[in-house]
């Protein structure tokens, strides 16, 4: 009782130092794994060798689940059955009961500790340190395959939105795709240069994959086609999409929390909420609440929704689209947040060396304050051409506007 209290001491304490965009706070350590229940009102969270469930919104524990004798590793929910699936480092699968905390099955029979799970309306699937993947059917629990991945470690699984395929994320950077239809592996990726520590399924046969290589990758499947690669300074833990795949969240050892809108890939968001590596994310089933988990022992939850509706926007740009060498452009924004701290034009390359930015190719604008403004600056070119700069303004949360071309032609 005396730890709930703290908790909730804690995140009270915290409340009014919530970050623009996040609705409530959980303080409680290092977590492993979490996820959100189906009705999206609590969170089931991994610590140590046991799972809880949380309310985020009151900060209260509802229920602890223990039996596990080492680290619980990874977590599973069905969006369809009070239960969940957990997988640890004492080499135990185990089904809960989500209400009352009963252990409804236990698979033992393992040559190694478990550091995935995976899971369909049909199958379940776990993988080990070793590289074996196990997969099963879920109601009734026959062993339906056994594969083997190699010796680096199955550290990451996803079906595809169909469970026709099954992703396998290996710590020799490897991504192995296994056709449960025709039993057969359909393709590998050398998707990475290190471990891959997650794997998402999004829509129209998108693959997306992070790695201790310090990025994230995006990939059509069932060819394996490489499209986007999203760069972090640190290894990049965990990854959702969000807003039915027209968008991609990353966390990351670099301490940041990204959003990247998709197709395109164009960042949108780089926020630093915490104060270290931040390792977990998760969505809710309605896409409408983001979690985020950091080694700082803070949990922050998101409305996803009201954080992307604070992004600025540029709402105009005046230029002439024919010039002689130079000309000064005028920029009108908007920010919810009053709070514009960044200007940034980028020149595409083949326009480097004879453009020319005043004040420079990134500057404060100088708005902060103001919910909507104007700001300027000089762009000098030395050569007749057909120049294309693209223009975004971020505030000092981290959150960024769309990309704005700026187009124009030079006598």
């Amino acid at each position: 009782m005396f730890g709930v209290i703290l908790v909730c001491v804690l995140s009270c304490w915290g409340l009014a130092a919530l970050p623009p965009g996040a609705v409530a706070e959980l303080r409680l350590g290092r977590v492993a794994d979490m996820a959100f229940t189906p009705n999206g009102q609590s969170l089931l969270i991994l610590q140590e060798n046991r799972a809880e469930l949380w309310d985020f919104r009151k900060a209260t524990l509802l229920r602890s689940y223990t039996g596990h004798s080492g680290l619980i590793w990874c977590l599973a929910v069905p969006p369809d059955r009070e239960s969940f699936f957990t997988g640890a480092l004492d080499r135990t699968v185990r089904e809960w009961n989500l209400k009352n905390g009963e252990v409804l099955w236990t698979s033992s029979d393992f040559p190694a500790e478990v550091f995935s799970l995976a899971l369909t309306e049909r199958y379940l699937a776990a993988g080990l340190g070793d590289g074996t993947v196990f997969l099963w059917e879920r109601t009734s629990k026959n062993l339906l395959q056994t594969w083997s991945t190699g010796k680096s470690g199955a550290y990451a699984l996803a079906f595809d939105q169909e469970g026709q395929i099954l992703a396998v994320g290996t710590g020799e950077g490897k991504v192995i795709l296994f056709d449960l239809v025709s039993d057969a592996i359909i393709s590998i990726i050398e998707a990475h240069r290190g471990p891959v520590w997650a794997l998402a399924f999004g829509a129209k046969g998108l693959l997306a994959t992070a790695s201790a290589d310090r990025t994230a990758r995006l990939f059509r499947i069932p060819g394996g086609e490489p499209l986007l690669t999203f760069s972090h300074k640190g290894t990049v833990w965990d990854l959702v999409f969000l807003e039915q795949s027209q968008a991609m969240a990353t966390v990351s050892a670099d301490l940041t929390f990204r959003i990247f809108s998709l197709p395109v890939g164009y960042e949108i968001a780089q926020l630093r909420p915490h104060t270290a590596q931040v390792n977990r994310i998760a969505i809710s089933p309605d896409e409408k609440l983001l979690a985020t988990a950091s080694e700082d022992g803070r949990i922050l939850i998101w409305d996803l929704p009201k954080l992307l509706s604070l992004r600025p926007r540029i709402t105009g740009v005046l230029y002439s689209k024919e010039i002689s060498r130079s000309q000064y452009i005028m920029v009108t924004v908007e920010d919810p947040n009053a709070d514009i701290v960044s200007a940034k034009i980028s020149v595409e390359p083949e326009f480097l060396g004879t453009v020319s930015l005043s004040p420079s190719a990134s500057f404060d604008p100088k708005v902060a304050g103001k919910t909507q403004a104007s700001f300027g600056f000089q762009v000098t070119v030395t050569r007749p051409q057909r120049v294309r700069l693209i223009l975004v303004v971020t505030d000092a949360l981290g959150l960024a506007s769309d990309p704005k071309l700026v187009e124009f032609s030079v006598r």
